[in-house]
């Protein structure tokens, strides 16, 4: 879950109001798959 920054990810209730936990961890996963995905992808640039 990026955000208008590079290298800044956001998920759960930040990103737009109280959730269940269920789906704040969901958001959770996909946004720490998103900044590893990008950290990747900078490592692979150098």
């Amino acid at each position: 879950m990026a955000t208008g920054l590079p290298g800044v990810f956001a998920a759960g209730d930040c990103t737009g109001g109280p959730l269940q936990v269920s789906k704040a961890a969901g958001e959770g996963l996909v946004a720490g798959q998103s900044a590893a995905a990008y950290v990747d992808a900078l490592a692979r640039k150098q």
